[in-house]
């Protein structure tokens, strides 16, 4: 017995699966991709507020172009087409010059040099990465006025220039022992490690600046570290590396920052049109909403793991490579187009006043009320899509396969949350009803007082009752919005 499949709606389960797998390589990564280029939580969280204040002006305009000249088609696949375009052109967002890591040099009966993080996992990362390795270090160190006379009466003999008291720096060479990395806990939660440093035998120069050292009783400064190492330079890199005032000054944020709010307001048409577009081929049939959505979490599960194992496989040392899930959604997005095409929509409920229907919704109680609720929604499911891979690298730092590790995340969530509600959400609104199933959120609020470390956060992930939800409120305002055309 064949199987009984409806044609009429093959293009938009296609378009479901093609946006969410075109999309998943880039969307979620790219808070961590802002991280990396060197902007704090701070400018990140900004941007994102921005992202969605536009995102929700951009909804209500798209949407009444469509209905007003009905040319929803040609405005969906245009939005499409601009939401790919803008995400690839991310890929060449310049990179900012990052400065050279500073330390602490000191000295008491043996010569130091300090560095203090709150992550934990850089020193094992360097014992991995340099095993037994001495590397030979510049040090750019600023000398305090304490120590001036005796670096001066011990020095001079050597570095004359040093006694110019217009001279606040000194350089000094110096190696040291990647392996032998020692470990102060502070009291404020950061760690300092503590590398020895070696006196180079063969190098006059700085055996008599470390006799010069040597011959102090104590000293205390602040040093440029220079190792010609750019994974030693990654590792002990400040975080975040662009200040927040000096981050809008630089041209690369305004084409980083530039690019997402072209793609933000893409995505924020295809989505709100695209929904319009299947409920409105659905009809009556409304309640099998989720049944052609859920083919959007199948593409966004197996593509967000598809696009970790690509950044984690074709990275190095020092940093994640994102050219490639870049590319990947550049082509994916154009067989959205491809598919979207094939759509057959016609728009039957016309409003002869856009405007006077969409005010007449907002004097009922009920529309107040499921405004208010989404409002809130999009606040707190904000947080948890913008942050939680920031949230899994503070976690988990020392995974070397950590993009893998979060594709797998998205794809707990989707195949053990999404998927399973979105296929029987007809179901469960039927016997539950729409309010019922909206306030199943709770169970959204609650799995994140359980995310306290990486593997928890794993396991309670796939407990996603809240995606009862996301079909639950669809219906719900294709419903009354029909109601008042």
């Amino acid at each position: 017995m064949r199987p009984n499949i409806n044609k009429d709606l093959l293009p938009i389960k296609a378009h479901y699966f093609l946006f969410n797998a075109g999309t998943a390589p880039v969307v979620p990564f790219m808070p961590t991709l802002a991280k990396q280029l060197g902007y704090s939580s701070i400018v990140v969280g900004t941007m994102y507020t921005i992202l969605a204040v536009i995102g929700m002006l951009t909804k209500p305009l798209v949407g009444f172009l469509s209905d007003r000249y009905q040319r929803h088609r040609m405005l969906f696949i245009s939005c499409e087409i601009l939401t790919g375009l803008a995400f690839f052109l991310i890929t060449f967002t310049p990179g900012v010059q990052k400065p050279l890591p500073v330390v602490e040099l000191h000295h008491e009966s043996t010569t130091t040099v300090r560095y203090c993080s709150s992550d934990n996992c850089i020193s094992t990362n360097l014992k991995n990465h340099f095993q037994n390795q001495t590397l030979t270090c510049k040090l750019h160190c600023q000398i305090e006025p304490f120590i001036w006379n005796d670096m001066c009466k011990e020095c001079f003999q050597i570095k004359p220039e040093n006694c110019n008291r217009s001279s606040e720096y000194v350089d000094l060479i110096r190696d040291i022992n990647m392996n032998d990395i020692g470990m102060d806990q502070l009291t404020d939660g950061k760690t300092c490690m503590i590398f020895t440093v070696i006196q180079p035998a063969d190098d006059l120069e700085a055996l008599e600046s470390t006799d010069c050292l040597d011959n102090s009783t104590y000293f205390n400064t602040t040093c440029e570290l220079n190792c010609n190492n750019e994974y030693l330079h990654s590792q002990l890199a400040e975080s975040p590396v662009i200040s927040n005032s000096d981050a809008v000054s630089l041209y690369q944020f305004w084409w980083f920052f530039g690019m997402l709010t072209i793609s933000w307001i893409g995505m924020a048409a295809v989505v709100s049109i695209g929904d319009a577009i299947c409920f409105a081929i659905l009809g009556e049939r409304g309640h099998l909403y989720g049944k052609q959505r859920l083919y959007g979490s199948v593409g966004w599960g197996i593509f967000s793991i598809l696009a970790g194992i690509l950044v984690d496989s074709m990275s190095t040392d020092t940093e994640k490579d994102y050219t490639a899930v870049f590319w990947m959604t550049a082509i994916i997005m154009a067989l959205d187009v491809l598919a979207s095409i094939k759509l057959k929509h016609t728009q039957t409920h016309l409003s002869p006043n856009i405007l006077k229907d969409v005010g007449q919704m907002f004097l009922s109680m009920r529309c107040v009320i499921f405004f208010i609720w989404c409002v809130f929604i999009g606040l707190g499911t904000a947080l948890i899509w913008n942050f939680l891979f920031w949230h899994l690298e503070n976690l988990s730092s020392c995974q070397d396969s950590m993009k893998t590790l979060q594709g797998f995340v998205m794809a707990i969530q989707c195949f053990c949350g999404e998927l399973p509600f979105f296929f029987s959400s007809g179901w469960i609104l039927k016997k539950i009803g729409h309010i019922n199933a909206m306030r199943s959120v709770v169970c959204f609020a609650h799995r994140t007082f359980k995310w306290c470390n990486f593997w928890s956060l794993l396991r309670y992930n796939g407990l996603l009752c809240q995606y009862s939800g996301p079909a639950g409120h669809r219906n719900y305002y294709a419903r009354i919005s029909w109601s008042y055309i």
